[in-house]
């Protein structure tokens, strides 16, 4: 049977806890179990986005066949929030937290986009085009 608690070993490879106790005692450290934190402050919406990457302590597969499951992206506030992706190791957590919040910002600049075409027109057919040309023009495909 595979074990439920796991802890950090010194280069951060997930290892089972000898016991619940120990495996508390990093469940308190948040920092400890900080993988990336990232603030992402949006002005015009007067909000601030959170991305968080943790180490859950806890494994979250919840089928008895594959690796255990440790680590957690979750995205706060914003059109994205409750947004999460989970990972086996600490690398593929920095490296899904690293898309995560290029999500986050590749959704507020379409939003961006949508919110100036939608206050030019109430024409669907002109706001579609009108956002295909705001893309080109960002995209620099003209």
């Amino acid at each position: 049977m595979r074990p439920m608690w796991y802890i950090l070993d010194k280069d951060k490879n997930p290892v089972p806890a000898k016991d619940m106790i120990q495996a508390n005692r990093l469940l308190v450290d948040t920092d400890g179990r900080l993988v990336a934190l990232d603030k992402i402050m949006v002005e015009d919406y007067a909000i601030t986005i959170t991305v968080s990457t943790v180490f859950l302590v806890l494994d979250h597969n919840h089928s008895p066949k594959g690796k255990p499951v440790l680590f957690e992206s979750m995205i706060f506030k914003g059109e994205l929030n409750q947004s999460l992706n989970r990972y086996r190791t600490w690398k593929e957590a920095e490296e899904g937290h690293k898309k995560m919040v290029e999500l986050v910002k590749n959704n507020l600049w379409v939003s961006r986009i949508l919110d100036k075409v939608s206050a030019k027109t109430s024409n669907t057919k002109a706001i579609t085009k009108k956002l295909i040309e705001g893309l080109k023009r960002e995209l620099q495909l003209n």
